[in-house]
């Protein structure tokens, strides 16, 4: 069965692919989630860098951003 992925970042739709297909057994669950940040290009940076994620939330469905 196909499933959709969607990505929302303060509220705003900014990624959607909705042709995946993440499992055909039901008793297997997603065990973990992998956060990747690319720098970019070929050329490695000069420095280095952090990035900090937060309030990141995995739902079966659209919960909407954080209240402040």
């Amino acid at each position: 069965m196909l499933q959709p992925y969607r990505v929302w970042l303060d509220g705003r739709l900014v990624f959607e692919k909705t042709d995946i297909r993440y499992r055909d057994i039901p008793r297997i669950k997603i065990q973990k989630i992998h956060v990747n940040y690319w720098h970019g290009g070929m050329t490695p940076s000069p420095y280095d860098q952090d990035v900090f994620i937060d309030n990141l939330v995995v739902s079966r469905e659209y919960v909407g951003p954080m209240r402040r």
